[in-house]
């Protein structure tokens, strides 16, 4: 088990530039820097010809913008993403350089404090050294933790303090007025709110458990959990009063999470999303069933399995901990999702504490087997599901370190393979609008573009401005124009302009290309 937690470790850390800097990450870069998304639309969507360097400085840091600039950053245009991981981030760049590699170690790193926190959690729980060693080993070569370690985005963070937070919080309530272990717990859930938003579920998860099994009585451990929980809130007060003033802004950002998704749709998700944590070969609906069904049945099958287990051979005090983790924050995203509509709950990443719940009960499953095994074949047969659990782990972890793209990295998925085809013209002129998500995925983009490429952005409503002859620095003709994700007033306007210029579509159109022909094309055939 310490050899596949060292797997683990290695899959962390290998080839961390190969992946694409996906979207959100290109939005981390940017808040990092200090520069806001009013000065990117105000220096770059001013339809003239840019150079990509232009795009990436605003990935990069400069003497100019400092620390103070980050939080104004994130203050006025960001706030549903504390500070804390950009705080360290910023830290980190100043240190090591600001490359992807360097961002992203941060993520890799920050995420091993997850490994010993799960094994304190699984030991405070079960009260056994065994399945802190299974807790740990599993989380290590998990896919699902494995890829957001591998991301310049603050949920390898959020995990660890989840874990240390939630044992932590069972030390506290394990001994009697002891007044170190709830400053501890202050301390840790604190930390947990500084590093996402989401961790009040989990607070609340942990007032839940401690009603359950202390009763509704006021007891000293209950004075000690509100005094502690609230001091966690009083520490994090500075960012809830900005969340607050930015409450609008927070709530446009975050409307594409309530757009509606019919139930079958959120059911395939929330089974896939949970298998994911187990097994994961970047297999989706596009994938032939064959390949994608086995997976998905036999990881929701351990899972179920090993939460009947949990429940019918574990005490309350154990089983309710794991279920109170899983279930508050899965239903306070799904109930919303089925009764107003929306897609909160297919977003892998809110649902952390969950799957750390489901980690722990198959924790507990493997950990009881193997410990109380009666004889030599039950004992073979749990040895083999729990190598066969692990080495499914590291299976998928080796496809994630050699991948380009993944699941997770949605709108800029085909990224790479669009960047191919643009890099290959001769001298090429890509353009688009400020439309939708178009602003953080042509920063993406912009980081496997080539130095030859010229790049023209322009406000939704405005048409790019082309020249009979082509435009450019120095006015010559373009070998080829391709417009990326454009929207249908763009199409209409270039249209309206230029008359003679023809528009079509790039194959295959998931990497939503398009090509103009006909006008300031030159060479173009």
């Amino acid at each position: 088990m310490i050899a596949i937690a060292i797997s683990g470790i290695v899959f962390r850390f290998a080839d961390l530039d190969r992946e694409i800097f996906w979207h959100d990450e290109a939005y981390t870069a940017l808040r990092i820097s200090g520069y806001t998304e009013t000065e990117l639309i105000e220096n770059l969507f001013i339809n003239e010809p840019l150079d990509r360097d232009d795009l990436l400085t605003y990935q990069q840091l400069t003497p100019e913008k400092t620390l103070s600039d980050t939080l104004n950053s994130l203050a006025r245009e960001d706030a549903q993403h504390p500070p804390l991981y950009y705080i360290l981030t910023r830290w980190w760049a100043q240190l090591f350089g600001d490359s992807i590699a360097s961002l992203r170690t941060v993520s890799a790193l920050l995420s091993l404090i997850a490994l010993p926190a799960m094994y304190w959690l699984c030991y405070e729980l079960f009260n056994s050294e065994f399945a802190g060693l299974i807790g740990m080993a599993l989380i290590s070569v998990s896919p699902f933790h494995i890829l957001y370690a591998r991301e310049a985005r603050e949920y390898g963070l959020w995990t660890a303090t989840i874990l240390l937070t939630s044992a932590a919080f069972l030390k506290a309530i394990s001994r009697n007025k002891n007044i170190k272990k709830w400053v501890i717990y202050s301390i840790t859930l604190a930390a947990s709110f500084y590093s996402f938003l989401f961790s009040a579920l989990v607070a609340i998860a942990h007032g839940s458990y401690l009603l359950a099994i202390d009763g509704f009585k006021i007891t000293q451990k209950k004075m000690s959990y509100f005094f502690a929980s609230w001091g966690a809130v009083l520490l994090f007060i500075p960012w809830i009063v900005i969340v607050l003033n930015q409450f609008s802004k927070v709530r446009g950002t975050t409307a594409w999470t309530a757009q509606p998704m019919a139930p079958i749709g959120l059911a395939i998700a929330w089974v896939a999303n949970s298998s994911r944590v187990f097994f994961d070969l970047n297999l989706d609906s596009d994938s032939p069933l064959i390949y994608s069904i086995p997976a998905l049945v036999l990881a929701i099958a351990l899972i179920g399995y090993s939460l009947y287990f949990l429940i019918k051979h574990t005490q309350k005090q154990v089983w309710l901990f794991v279920i109170l983790l899983i279930a508050i924050p899965a239903l306070t995203l799904i109930l919303p999702d089925l009764i107003l509509g929306g897609r909160r709950s297919t977003v892998s990443r809110y649902l952390i504490p969950s799957y750390l719940g489901m980690e722990l009960a198959v924790t507990a499953l493997l950990s009881l087997k193997l410990a109380t095994a009666n004889s030599i074949f039950k004992q073979r047969l749990w040895q083999g599901i729990a190598l066969t659990v692990l080495l499914a782990g590291m299976i998928s972890g080796g496809a994630i370190v050699h991948s380009e793209t993944w699941w997770n990295k949605k709108n800029s998925h085909n990224h790479p393979q669009a960047a191919r085809l643009i890099n290959a013209a001769e001298h090429p002129l890509l353009m688009t609008s400020d439309f939708r998500f178009n602003r953080g995925e042509m920063l993406s983009l912009a980081h496997l573009l080539d130095r030859h490429v010229t790049i023209q952005l322009v406000l939704e409503g405005e048409v790019p401005n082309l020249g009979d002859d082509g435009v450019g620095k120095d006015r010559q003709s373009f070998s080829d124009i391709y417009l990326f994700n454009p929207s249908k007033r763009l199409r209409e306007g270039l249209r309206d302009r230029y008359p003679d210029t023809e528009i079509e579509p790039v194959k295959p159109e998931a990497l939503r290309l398009e090509k103009l022909t006909g006008i300031g094309s030159g060479r173009s055939s």
